[in-house]
């Protein structure tokens, strides 16, 4: 089956409420593979000379992905379940049990985490307080905050509208990007100026849940994958610093083009991102991202040495790795099962 039937297949599995194993759409795998490697690169590797800012705009792209990936993910499946209490649980269970062993193994580590930015990043503001992103071990803990207060805001819509409540979405995605341009913020990472990224990914999900209900548009193949093309190179001018405008449509052209990777006629790459490999390393990429910089801090520190890059940074990435299968695996699994069951279980026998 092509990645365009699994698409539609899992669009009808969502919108008919069925369990069907195809709602599992296995090119997003390799997109979420895609945006980790961008990410753990922009940060860890030199990209080319530091005039060009390849590092940032890679690691830039990567969130970009990120936070499309979790936006089409929430949506897609609180449409096809609108239960808060449920949705809560499995988001919070997802995130917290890993945090609380990264925050652990910083603060054993001895390279200056208080409990104060523990705690920020706990209650998951800071975004916004910034105290809780330093030291460099946990500056990209940002990102966390910006999911659990969409996770929150969603939940609420929901909670008031029903399903309906997912309409919000464009209109909010509206509105973040209108804030950004009246403040000049091509990026930032305050969710009022951020999280179009993430609202963007459920405007892709509500487009691929009424697809069916919109004309076909038949183009030559030629032009799809010439349109995609434009996409792409649209895409990675969107997070430089030279991008000017370009920038503020950044979430609009992730989504597009992680809408193209869904459905257009790209058979070989779609069965490229679909492969094993990929798939293990979108499991992993929570976990990854939480300990990329830790394992870059203390001994292990340094930039634009070739003591660094060629010694330093091949063991951060082994023991990144190390780090996040053995989270992945043998911490989270086990919390997330809980809170499937068992908490679940609790809450609906009361």
């Amino acid at each position: 089956m092509s990645q365009v039937e699994l698409a539609r297949e899992s669009v009808y599995g969502a919108r008919s409420g069925e369990a069907n194993p195809a709602t599992h759409i296995p090119v997003l795998d390799g997109v979420r593979a895609q945006s980790i490697s961008l990410v753990l690169a922009g940060h860890l590797l030199p990209l080319g000379p530091k005039a060009f800012d390849l590092d940032s705009t890679a690691a830039s792209l990567g969130m970009a992905q990120f936070f499309c990936l979790s936006g089409y993910l929430i949506v897609t499946f609180l449409y096809r379940k609108p239960d808060v209490v449920d949705f809560l649980i499995r988001r919070v269970f997802r995130i917290v049990p890993a945090l609380v062993l990264f925050l652990a193994v910083a603060m054993a580590a001895g390279i200056g985490v208080g409990s104060q930015a523990a705690l920020l990043n706990l209650a998951f503001v800071s975004n916004y307080f910034y105290a809780g992103l330093s030291p460099y071990a946990l500056s990209h803990l940002w990102s966390l905050s910006v999911e659990m207060q969409f996770y929150v805001a969603i939940a609420l819509a929901i909670l008031l509208l029903g399903r309906r409540g997912l309409w919000l979405v464009p209109v909010a995605a509206l509105v973040v990007t209108a804030l950004r341009v009246q403040a000049g913020a091509p990026i930032h990472i305050n969710t009022h100026l951020r999280v179009d990224e993430i609202l963007s990914g459920g405007c892709l999900a509500l487009f691929a849940l009424y697809r069916t209900k919109i004309p076909p548009v038949s183009l030559p193949v030629w032009a799809a994958r010439g349109g995609i093309a434009l996409i792409f190179l649209l895409w990675l001018t969107s997070a430089h610093s030279a991008g000017g405008w370009v920038n503020y449509l950044r979430p609009y052209l992730t989504a597009a083009l992680v809408g193209s990777l869904m459905f257009g006629p790209l058979p070989r790459l779609q069965n490229l991102l679909s492969t094993r490999p990929l798939r293990y390393l979108a499991n992993i990429s929570y976990a990854a991202y939480l300990y990329h910089l830790l394992m870059a801090s203390g001994i292990l520190a340094g930039h634009g040495t070739y003591e660094t890059y060629l010694f330093k940074r091949p063991i951060t990435f082994l023991l990144t790795w190390a780090a996040a299968h053995l989270s992945t695996y043998y911490w989270e699994k086990p919390w997330n099962n809980f809170g499937r069951s068992r908490i679940q279980g609790w809450i609906r026998g009361r």
